[in-house]
């Protein structure tokens, strides 16, 4: 049998439920870093933020929605996984 390699998230205070792209290739969760929030998409890290909100995948698994707050103003963003 084959070893497959882990990849090694980066460190965080605080984190979210993970939450599976349709296929379940891809998780992505919410994390906190010192006082900033921020959205981790398979390997890809999102903006930080005072904080962000439970992410949704596409329906085809390639962008990742969620709700984004700095200050007093809020956002929804979407990001891109691939």
């Amino acid at each position: 049998m084959r070893k497959q390699k882990q990849a090694r998230s980066p460190d965080f205070d605080e984190v979210g439920e993970p939450v599976f792209s349709s296929g379940g290739a891809t998780v992505a969760y919410r994390a906190r870093r010192d006082k900033k929030w921020l959205i981790v998409a398979g390997e890809k890290l999102g903006p930080e933020f005072d904080e962000v909100f439970h992410p949704c995948f596409s329906s085809d698994g390639s962008k990742v929605a969620y709700g984004a707050k700095q200050g007093r103003e809020f956002w929804w963003k979407v990001m891109d996984v691939r």
